[in-house]
């Protein structure tokens, strides 16, 4: 039987997801007019996003199938990145995700992986998941690479 699981449950070596404030957006704004950061997020349209267009899709009502973290580093509290469980099938229990490390000077230092890690936990741990998948853009090597090096079964 697992431990019951306190602030450690969403803090892993090197960040911690905490809930999305209207205080991100800003930044979260500054990350959308990336384009190259955008492309490997998305399939679709890529499109440079203003803050009343974040600030418009984080003020929809709660929704029991899409919860929302920013990516903080433990060491100063600073803002790196997104991460979305989202698509969440209580029934099925499985779910997918989303995640973004918004500088490229962040990309690289394992913020993600620990975000995944810490994602992964939490999904399993506390809301009794079965599966977790996403979808990773073929022209995103890095990403491909550390999806299988640490989760693919």
């Amino acid at each position: 039987m697992l431990p019951f699981m306190g602030d450690e449950l969403l803090r892993g070596d090197q960040v911690k997801l905490v809930p999305t404030i209207r205080e991100d957006m800003p930044e979260f704004a500054r990350w959308a007019q990336d384009i190259e950061g955008q492309r490997l997020l998305r399939r679709g349209l890529v499109y440079p996003f203003t803050l009343q267009e974040i600030e418009r899709w984080f003020s929809g009502e709660r929704d029991e199938h899409f919860f929302s973290f920013s990516i903080r580093t433990l060491d100063d509290d600073r803002l790196v990145g997104q991460l979305a469980i989202k698509d969440v099938m209580w029934q099925a229990r499985n779910c997918s995700f989303f995640i973004l490390i918004g500088d490229k000077s962040d990309r690289g230092k394992g913020y993600g992986t620990d975000a995944v890690q810490v994602m992964l936990k939490y999904c399993f741990q506390e809301m009794n998941l079965y599966r977790v998948g996403l979808e990773v853009m073929e022209y995103n090597p890095a990403a491909i690479r550390s999806y299988k090096k640490r989760w693919l079964y």
